[in-house]
């Protein structure tokens, strides 16, 4: 058995509670990290979908359909479509720990790929964030200014959700509108609203999408709504 003087013990606990301490920040700082990292804002997996209810009063299902190789890289297909009736977009993502990029967008009568492949979400994202992506699409050079608020809770169907807010506006030589897309962006969810803004010779143009029902088939809780 070890013998302690009084001092010495002092001592003792004054280094051990400063370990303490210690240990404790950075086990948060860990643990703070870990679920920034850990955010998924726009969940793919083969078989997800989304519902959404337009402002024109239509409801359009989107919907993760499958994968593609496009150039050694693998990309989610995902479609969509009003409710019960046929497929009329279709875009492929790719997405890692560094974010999800949108590769194309297209339908029945054009391609439209983005080279680069655009950054839509970078990851990890949080409130003050702000990125450029600079590219081509249809021999169009553009610029889309992306910038994160802060959290905002979005009640869908009597279930508060809390969202990123989350500003995307766009500028080319051919896009002569101002236009932009403000999201709402929840974990484990995805897209809970979007309004689509448009102005032009005074006069603006505002569309929105707000989500009506869900299936998260990387969640164990993915059906909140009801």
């Amino acid at each position: 058995m070890i013998y302690f003087y009084r001092k010495d013990f002092d001592k003792m606990k004054k280094i051990l509670f400063a370990v303490l301490i210690t240990m404790i920040l950075l086990s948060s700082i860990s643990f703070s990290q870990e679920t920034i990292v850990s955010k998924n804002y726009f969940p793919l997996k083969k078989g997800n979908f989304w519902i959404y209810k337009i402002s024109t009063g239509a409801h359009i299902r989107y919907e993760v359909t499958g994968m593609k190789t496009i150039e050694g890289k693998r990309y989610f297909v995902m479609s969509s479509s009003p409710v019960k009736g046929n497929i009329e977009m279709t875009e492929t993502y790719f997405a890692d720990s560094t974010g999800v990029y949108l590769h194309n967008r297209s339908n029945k009568t054009q391609n439209a790929v983005f080279e680069p492949d655009q950054l839509f979400i970078k990851y990890p994202l949080k409130p003050g964030m702000t990125w450029t992506w600079k590219g081509i699409s249809e021999n169009d050079e553009m610029i889309l200014n992306f910038s994160v608020a802060d959290f905002e809770i979005i009640n869908i169907k009597n279930v508060n959700i809390n969202c990123l807010k989350m500003t995307v506006k766009y500028s080319s030589k051919s896009l002569k509108p101002d236009y932009s897309d403000t999201y709402w962006l929840a974990d484990n969810i995805g897209i809970v609203k979007q309004i689509t803004e448009a102005s032009y010779q005074g006069k603006s143009v505002k569309i929105s999408r707000i989500l009506d029902y869900y299936k998260n088939y990387l969640s164990p809780v993915n059906d909140i709504l009801p």
